[in-house]
């Protein structure tokens, strides 16, 4: 059956196209202050880099908090559901920021929180409720192998949910700023014989700002000329 798409896809796998992509992941918090945080994370972080942590409560995202890790070390393994094992890191983050309004936003929550967690201010130790859920922002870079003004198929060493909607970029040399758009993740299949794992995954544009729209068909149009 013949393929057919809104628009015409095409090759630049050679072209050295590169990109990153917002992708979340759980921790666990074993303490928190306004200064920073000591975490768990099935990822392994970059010492000096910027992250960003989302505390979730009854579905409801608290404060993003930006910080950058300070330390970092191997704390175990876990097994995930296909049996594979996967490192478990140890991480120290350095809040950036957080004494403004998202300290506030974060003393608010303190407030109205249960006594089962500690947290560390001016040298006092108050007790709070421990956040539902934490999530870590952390970007991974891809390769762009196809692109069109729809969408993109990507090659990336992690595998993606399909359906899921991420923030991503991409930098085209052609240009001097950065295409930033929400994509959803339309297919994802693993790439066979290639050591370690890597994935295409499909790429659909759902959201792209005007300015970055006209750099991407800037960028198709000039590949249509050679």
């Amino acid at each position: 059956m013949k393929e057919t798409r809104r628009y015409p896809r095409y090759e630049i796998d050679g072209m050295s196209i590169y990109g990153k992509v917002l992708r979340p992941a759980d921790v666990q918090i074993h303490n928190i202050g306004l200064g920073g945080a000591h975490i768990t994370i099935k990822k392994k972080l970059d010492v000096g880099s910027e992250y960003v942590l989302h505390l979730m409560h009854k579905g409801t995202e608290l404060v993003p908090i930006k910080g950058v890790v300070l330390w970092e070390k191997l704390e175990g393994n876990s097994t995930n559901d296909m049996g594979e094992t996967i490192p478990v890191y140890s991480v120290g983050i350095e809040f950036k920021g957080v004494i403004t309004s998202k300290g506030s936003d974060m003393l608010s929550f303190i407030g109205k929180a249960s006594n089962d967690f500690t947290l560390r201010l001016k040298g006092l130790r108050v007790k709070f409720h421990v956040p539902e859920k934490v999530i870590l922002q952390y970007p991974e870079q891809y390769t762009v192998k196809k692109i069109s003004k729809g969408g993109m198929l990507i090659e990336t060493m992690e595998e993606f949910p399909v359906e899921a909607k991420f923030p991503m970029e991409i930098m085209f040399p052609i240009e001097s700023e950065q295409v930033m758009f929400l994509c959803r993740v339309a297919s994802c299949m693993l790439i066979e014989n290639k050591s370690p794992k890597h994935f295409d995954v499909g790429i659909e544009f759902i959201d792209v700002q005007d300015k970055d729209r006209i750099t991407l068909e800037k960028f198709i149009s000039s590949i249509q000329q050679t």
